[in-house]
C-alpha cells in the first residue's frame, strides 16, 4: 500500500493527538489559516459555536436557530464547515492578521449567523460564566490554562516548516505578540500540555514553549493601621504619564473623576473594565494618591491612572493576558506599572515581556508578596523589576510581608 503526503501528514497529525490527548470532548475545533478541522459528534450548532468563541473568535447569531449537529469536517475551508453547519440560513465571515516572525497569520475574527435578509437579528452568543479553565501540574507545583502553550520559534526556522508543525500538533493559533515573536496556541482538548512542551523543548524549530501559566490575584487588603486615610488629592495635571494598574479593574468611583485616562479589559477587549473583585480599585486609589497608608508622606497625590483589567471574577488571569496588557500600556503612553500580584513561577517569556518594556521605558513596579517568607515571587524578583514590601506606619517591617533579595524597598 502506497500512502500520499497527504495521507502521511494525517497519520503523524493522529500520532500527536494520541501521544498528548489524555480525554475526549464533544467538539473538537482547530482552524489554520482558513481551513477547519471539526469532529461535532451528538451536539448542538450552539454548542459547536460555543467552542469557536473559546478560540477568541466573537459569535453572534439570531434567535431560534439552534439545531442538532453531528459532524466530522477534515481539513476544509472554514466557509464549507459554516455551511454545513447552519443549512439554509445565512452567514458573514470578518478576519483579522495576527503579525508575527512567521509571517502574518489570517484568524477567524467574527461569525455572524441569521436568517436570509435579516442580518441585523444576530445578537451575541449566550455569554457563559466568564473564566479561565485552570489545570495543574501533575506534582502540583503550578497552575496552567487547560490545553493551551505559548511558542517563540528558532529565528532560522522555515515558515512553511512551522505552519506544518501546528498543524500536526492538532493546534489553533489564538494570538500572538509581535513584540516578542511568540504566539499562543489552543489544543486539542484533554492535551497533556507538559508532556507536549518538555516534548517541544528538543524540537528543531522551536525556540522556546511554556504551557500559558495561571496566576492568582491577592485578596483586597485590609488597613494595617489606623493611620490609613482617604485624602482629596488636586485632579492630574494635563499631559502627565499614567501609571497603569495592571490588577482587577476599577470601578468609577466620584473620587475618581478626572483621574482615570482611559482603560482596558485584556480577558475581553469587547467589554468593560469593571471591577467585581475590589483589588484593583483599592490599588488605583492608592496610586492616584486618593487612598494614604499610614506612614506614608504627605503631598503625594495628582496621579492619572490607566487601568487594566486582567483577572476573572475568580482572581484568575493567564500569564499571556499579562504580557499583552505590559504592551497594551506602553502603548498608551504610561512610564509606570503597577502590579500587585506575584507568583513563584519563574517564565522566560514574563521575564523577556517585562525586559523588554524597560527597555521601552516603562517602570515596573511588582509586589514581592504577603506571605512572610522569603520565597522570590515573579515578576518581582527580576532584576530588571522593582519588587515592593510593605512596612508599618513606623517604619518597622509588616510579618506578612515577603523577605529577601526580590526586595527593592518597602513603603506603607
Amino acid at each position: 500500500m502506497t500512502f500520499s503526503r497527504t495521507c502521511i501528514s494525517n497519520l503523524r497529525l493522529v500520532a500527536l493527538w494520541l501521544a498528548f490527548s489524555q480525554g475526549t470532548a464533544a467538539v473538537q475545533l482547530r482552524i489554520v489559516d482558513d481551513q477547519i478541522w471539526l469532529d461535532a459528534r451528538d451536539t448542538t450548532l450552539h454548542r459547536v459555536l460555543e467552542s469557536f468563541a473559546d478560540l477568541g473568535i466573537y459569535v453572534r447569531i439570531a434567535p431560534g436557530l439552534d439545531r442538532p449537529i453531528d459532524l466530522q469536517i477534515v481539513d476544509e475551508p472554514v466557509s464549507t464547515a459554516l455551511s454545513a453547519l447552519i443549512g439554509p440560513h445565512s452567514y458573514a465571515l470578518v478576519w483579522d492578521r495576527l503579525e508575527g516572525p512567521v509571517g502574518d497569520w489570517h484568524r477567524l475574527a467574527e461569525i455572524l449567523i441569521f436568517r436570509s435578509g435579516a442580518r441585523h437579528e444576530a445578537e451575541p452568543l449566550t455569554p457563559r460564566p466568564f473564566g479561565i479553565a485552570v489545570a495543574q501540574a501533575a506534582d502540583g507545583s503550578f497552575e496552567f490554562v487547560a490545553d493551551e502553550i505559548i511558542i517563540g520559534f528558532a529565528h532560522d526556522a522555515d515558515q512553511a516548516a512551522i505552519r506544518l508543525l501546528i498543524r500536526e500538533l492538532g493546534a489553533t493559533v489564538v494570538e500572538s505578540i509581535p513584540e516578542l515573536g511568540i504566539y499562543r496556541l489552543r489544543l486539542p482538548a484533554g492535551s497533556n500540555v507538559t508532556a507536549l512542551v518538555a516534548r517541544l523543548a528538543e524540537h528543531p524549530l522551536v525556540g522556546r514553549a511554556e504551557p500559558n501559566y495561571v496566576y492568582r490575584m491577592p485578596p483586597p487588603m485590609t488597613a494595617v493601621s489606623a493611620g490609613t486615610s482617604t485624602i482629596g488629592a488636586a485632579a492630574p495635571q494635563s499631559g502627565m504619564a499614567p501609571v497603569a494598574i495592571l490588577d482587577s479593574g476599577l470601578n468609577l468611583l466620584p473620587e475618581l473623576s478626572g483621574f482615570v485616562v482611559g482603560g482596558f479589559n485584556a480577558l475581553e477587549p469587547l467589554g468593560d473594565f469593571a471591577d467585581t473583585a475590589g483589588h484593583g480599585t483599592q490599588m488605583a486609589l492608592v496610586a492616584a494618591g486618593l487612598i494614604r497608608p499610614g506612614g506614608a508622606p504627605d503631598g503625594v497625590g495628582g496621579v492619572p491612572i490607566l487601568p487594566i483589567r486582567a483577572f476573572t471574577d475568580d482572581g484568575t488571569t493567564s500569564n499571556f493576558t499579562q504580557m499583552r496588557s505590559l504592551f497594551y500600556a506602553l502603548d498608551q503612553g504610561a512610564r509606570v506599572m503597577n502590579l500587585s500580584w506575584g507568583s513563584p513561577v519563574d517564565s522566560e517569556f514574563l521575564r523577556q515581556a517585562t525586559l523588554r518594556a524597560r527597555s521601552e521605558g516603562l517602570v515596573v513596579v511588582a509586589s514581592t508578596g504577603n506571605q512572610g517568607s522569603s520565597q522570590p515571587m515573579y515578576p518581582a524578583a527580576y532584576d530588571h523589576v522593582i519588587g515592593v514590601g510593605a512596612s508599618l506606619p513606623d517604619g518597622s517591617h509588616w510579618p506578612q510581608s515577603n523577605v529577601g533579595n526580590a526586595v527593592f524597598l518597602a513603603a506603607p
